[in-house]
């Protein structure tokens, strides 16, 4: 399953759609995909303190700086799970 949200989705307050992705991410392993930030390790971090406040207990991260990076073999394998 693939969910996309933008980023400015609330983060603080009711934060229904990370609540939502959440939910549906259940038992799996939440991906973070950073791709379209200028501050892709300080979005990790918070989005990774969001989803373990949420109750999520699988996270990784994938990260890129360029298109050359996608196709590592190490950044194909963690969508691979």
């Amino acid at each position: 399953m693939l969910i996309l949200i933008g980023g400015s989705e609330d983060k603080h307050g009711a934060r229904v759609i990370l609540h939502e992705v959440a939910r549906r991410a259940g038992l799996g392993t939440l991906v973070i995909a950073t791709l379209a930030s200028e501050e892709p390790d300080v979005q990790w971090e918070r989005y990774q303190r969001i989803f373990s406040e949420l109750g999520v207990r699988r996270l990784a991260h994938l990260a890129a700086s360029g298109r050359e990076d996608v196709l590592d073999a190490s950044r194909v394998a963690t969508l691979d799970n």
